[in-house]
Formats: C-alpha cells, sequence, structure tokens
C-alpha cells in the first residue's frame, strides 16, 4: 500500500513539472505591452527579452523591446 502511494506521489509530481516548462507567449507579450503602456521599461524590456529567446522569428517583441529602449 505504502508502495502505491509513493509511486502515485512521484508520478504526480512529474506531471506537474512538466506543465509548468510551457509558456504563453501571448501573456508574455501582454504583459511586457502593459508595462510598457505604465512606463515600466526595464520589467517590459526583461518580458519582450523573454519571448525573443523562446520565438525570435515573431516581430512583435523586436518591436515592442525597441520602443522600451528607445523611451527608456
Amino acid at each position: 500500500m505504502a508502495i502505491r502511494k509513493v509511486f502515485f506521489l512521484i508520478l504526480l509530481c512529474v506531471t506537474t513539472l512538466k506543465t509548468y516548462a510551457q509558456f504563453n507567449i501571448n501573456r508574455l507579450i501582454t504583459s511586457g505591452e502593459i508595462a510598457l503602456h505604465y512606463e515600466d521599461y526595464v520589467p517590459a524590456i526583461q518580458y519582450f527579452n523573454r519571448v525573443i529567446a523562446l520565438k525570435p522569428h515573431l516581430y512583435v517583441p523586436w518591436y515592442d523591446r525597441a520602443i522600451a529602449k528607445i523611451l527608456s
């Protein structure tokens, strides 16, 4: 019985770790745009850098990061 509980706990931990490894790109871009709107340029640049590291082919984070760098 104890072995089943340990196995179930390990299985649960492994499956939850896998779900946290994914990023929501649209949410990161939106968070960066909100930070840019409130003139929080450093967090905005950090959000856009994270998106660029994950998906460098998107043009929106490059453009928004450039605006944040110019305004900062």
